[in-house]
């Protein structure tokens, strides 16, 4: 083959080839990944709105928003030293809209805290 025949002389010159392929399959062939769902993410920014007046929630998690959420949900029953912010506002006849709305999605845990400080700032309650 032409590939042999050119190895061979760059041989004789002391000198190495290297082949590459510019066809490769996957330039003509492309599989897509279904996008996760909302509530599947993680490494987020999120923000929970009240049903009964204009407060909301802004925290960042790194697992997956469905754990967080379910946290949040399960922590009314425990002692009220160990409440947070959600149930305590719960607690004084409030309901959360769990349908909870993705502000930012950042893997780098520095960033995330750096942007969950700007969001809850510009939060206006």
């Amino acid at each position: 083959s032409a590939s042999k025949q050119f190895r061979n002389i760059a041989a004789n010159l002391n000198k190495s080839l290297a082949f590459v392929v510019l066809n490769k399959l996957n330039r003509f062939i492309k599989t897509y990944k279904d996008p996760l769902p909302t509530e599947n993410r993680s490494n987020v920014i999120y923000k929970i709105c009240c049903k009964n007046c204009a407060a909301s929630y802004v925290e960042q998690t790194n697992r997956q928003l469905t754990t967080t959420i379910k946290v949040h949900k399960s922590n009314i029953n425990k002692p009220f030293e160990s409440l947070s912010v959600i149930s305590q506002h719960r607690l004084k006849g409030h309901e959360f809209k769990w349908n909870e709305k993705i502000l930012d999605i950042v893997s780098s845990y520095l960033r995330r805290i750096i942007l969950e400080m700007i969001h809850i700032t510009r939060q206006k309650n």
